[in-house]
């Protein structure tokens, strides 16, 4: 089955034709739960044996389904918040699964985060970790611990390779890798698992990461970390659409990264934290065209569904299709929403068919960074429809 494709020109997303949906309000988000299971399938089958663990960026999206379905998986947590820790929690996530990151914990947090004994309590200073060590003596509890790396570290050249401007995660220097060894080899309480980095943001290749990782990990490195044998490369990766369109599949973007991973005979699980490529062609924008309109040189259609949810951040790429194909000719066309700013824009200068006001459509990409980010400005929050396609009736159940 196709993820998305035209059939008798109506738009049909993961085998459900979403031109049916005439009686649905728009505006709405449409989860689809057996894209996300497949999500996970896919990256599963890329190390069968499991030296790859998934723990889900929770940031991308708290939906209560989307956990429920990550649980059944047997997928992990990432975390970076009390806030976030407490919900994970609540939701089923087992400690054992939940690996903590943050530059910027309270004692009270770090505290929560050591008496549960979650997997990994991630660091990348010393006056965390020395706050940490002090949680860790008042309470009697040893905390397992993650060094958090600035992914072009040199432990060869013993220096950065590269800072960009205001990047303020990572450790960045031998002198504040040192105080926080010194801070450990006093404590037995701190116990270093595991070591960290995050290089890189909708990345479609894994050439970042090998790249980091051969500039980090040296025989010297390793041996300051005799317990170490986990490594966390964060997320960063694309969404699994944008992926394939890409013509880099699943398996040819992580298998070289696991490759990579397994010439180090010190690790023994790779941690990957992805939240994109996990949840964002899971959800869909369902919209209707309100108005179009001739403005600085091009033809813009404005939407009932706001910027509220569909935060244009720089990095967020929204799709938009119509949901009838009227025309096999293509024009181009921008969408915003109709709010009075200039940044209210979902998307710019598409090549589609022809649209009227009044036409519905769908905006791809909707699931990571849009409702656990969406707020009241200008318009409702939009209800989450779950799309499920009974494949003996063909059916489609639609709930709330």
């Amino acid at each position: 089955m196709k993820y998305i494709e035209y059939i008798d020109n109506s738009l049909h997303i993961n085998g459900i034709n979403l031109s049916s949906l005439s009686d649905v309000t728009t505006p709405a988000l449409l989860f689809f739960p057996t894209r996300l299971s497949d999500n996970v399938r896919v990256l599963r089958e890329a190390s069968p044996d499991r030296f790859l663990s998934i723990h889900y960026a929770f940031k991308a999206n708290y939906h209560p389904l989307v956990s429920k379905i990550l649980l059944s998986a047997g997928c992990g947590v990432e975390v970076m918040t009390g806030e976030e820790l407490t919900l994970a929690l609540s939701l089923g996530f087992s400690p054992k699964n939940i690996i903590f990151n943050g530059v910027g914990r309270t004692d009270a947090v770090l505290r929560h985060a050591v008496s549960t004994e979650i997997n990994a309590i991630v660091v990348d200073n010393p006056c965390e970790l020395s706050r940490l060590s002090k949680v860790c003596e008042q309470s009697g509890m040893q905390a397992r611990v993650f060094f958090r790396f600035y992914p072009f570290f040199s432990s060869a050249l013993r220096l950065p390779v590269f800072i960009p401007d205001g990047y303020k995660l990572g450790i960045q220097s031998f002198s504040e890798l040192n105080a926080m060894l010194d801070l450990v080899k006093k404590s037995p309480l701190l116990k270093v698992t595991g070591l960290s980095f995050h290089v890189a943001v909708r990345a479609r290749t894994s050439s970042l990461f090998i790249e980091a990782l051969k500039s980090l990990i040296s025989p010297n490195l390793l041996t300051q970390f005799p317990d170490a044998d986990t490594l966390s490369v964060g997320g960063g990766f694309d969404s699994r659409f944008f992926l394939e369109r890409s013509g880099n599949g699943v398996e040819s973007f992580f298998a070289p990264l696991i490759d990579s991973v397994r010439s180090h005979p010190r690790f023994r699980r790779l941690v990957v934290e992805p939240g994109r490529f996990l949840i964002n062609d899971c959800f869909t924008g369902l919209s209707t065209a309100i108005t179009s309109k001739e403005a600085a040189g091009e033809t813009w259609h404005i939407l009932d569904i706001g910027t509220n949810v569909l935060i244009p951040r720089p990095n967020a790429h929204f799709e938009v299709f119509p949901l009838i194909r009227k025309s096999s000719k293509l024009h181009t066309a921008s969408f915003a929403d109709g709010i009075c700013s200039k940044n209210s824009v979902i998307a710019r200068r598409l090549l589609l068919p022809h649209l009227e006001p009044g036409d519905r459509v769908a905006i791809l990409n909707c699931g990571a960074y849009t409702i656990n980010m969406a707020s009241t400005f200008g318009y409702a929050i939009p209800p989450v429809l779950v799309m499920e396609n009974n494949t003996e009736s063909m059916n489609t159940k639609i709930s709330i």
